[in-house]
């Protein structure tokens, strides 16, 4: 859960990050990808991640959260009757486009399954075909000597 904290910088998937704790529910029944509790006091910056949930894409608790930069990531949810994004336990977000309209987040984003090698094995690398490959940002300082194909991919590992 993220708490307390002046700014959020999440780059790079489940596996790197600056401040704060994430819930990654990719392998776990019932589970969230991306579980916000408290944005009020801080600024959340989110890129090149993959977040993907059992029943939900992304918890936001709050009506009125703080700013969030959201972009060039994947926000995914197994279950195809289950909202990506619910908001304050009722509001509903149930296509990336209503993500984009309402929000204005993930104008760069995917929602797809991230095909991973083996999650359930916790091999969380891409597979070929992955739309994750080549579909991030590049980020100097975090990404920038790591990049192997056309651009960045989304996610923690880059693939070729």
């Amino acid at each position: 859960k993220l708490n307390h904290l002046a700014q959020l910088v999440l780059y790079l998937g489940a596996f790197k990050q600056k401040l704060g704790h994430l819930i990654y529910g990719y392998y776990e029944e019932g589970k969230n990808g991306l579980e916000m509790v408290e944005t009020r006091t801080f600024v959340v910056t989110l890129r090149n991640n993959i977040w993907v949930g059992q029943r939900l894409g992304l918890d936001l608790w709050m009506a009125n959260p703080s700013p969030i930069d959201f972009d060039y990531d994947n926000l995914f949810v197994h279950k195809p009757a289950e909202p990506l994004v619910l908001q304050a336990y009722r509001k509903k977000a149930m296509t990336l486009k209503e993500v984009q309209d309402r929000y204005g987040w993930l104008t760069h984003g995917i929602s797809a399954d991230p095909l991973f090698m083996n999650a359930g094995g916790r091999d969380f690398s891409l597979s070929d075909g992955s739309p994750c490959i080549d579909a991030g940002i590049l980020v100097f300082g975090i990404n920038d000597l790591r990049v192997k194909g056309s651009a960045p991919d989304i996610g923690a590992f880059e693939s070729r």
